[in-house]
């Protein structure tokens, strides 16, 4: 495939998974195949880790989401969107362990004090 239709896919993605809609679901299954191999055959390409992993968190499927979030965090670790997503989705997972420590990683980004608050006070919850 060449750049076009990779960037294409990665345009289609990004409108499907920020519509929210019901059809997300459909729409994420068929356009799994085409992120996943372009994340299989570039596992450099964090863009496509990313939404997969997005995808994940939108799908319930909290586990697939942290392993590729992981992925882009470990890549980007400038990435707080990445972060605090991978957080999410150790919490929604259960794994309260990890998601205190990525969301400890992420508030030392923060500068605004409201919202460091807010993240201290989910820490505190998951201890």
């Amino acid at each position: 495939r060449n750049k076009e239709d990779i960037k294409g896919r990665k345009v289609l993605v990004h409108c499907w998974v920020n519509a929210r809609s019901s059809a997300f679901v459909y729409l994420a299954r068929t356009l799994r195949d085409g992120e996943s191999e372009v994340a299989e055959r570039d596992s450099t390409f964090m863009y496509a880790q990313f939404m997969l992993g997005y995808g994940g968190m939108m799908t319930g499927q909290f586990d697939k989401a942290a392993e590729r979030l992981l992925k882009v965090v470990k890549a980007e670790p400038e990435n707080m969107e990445a972060v605090f997503l991978l957080a999410e989705a150790y919490e929604r997972s259960g794994n309260k362990t990890e998601a205190v420590k990525w969301y400890t990683t992420g508030k030392k980004s923060v500068k605004n004090p409201e919202l460091l608050k807010a993240i201290e006070e989910k820490i505190k919850t998951l201890q």
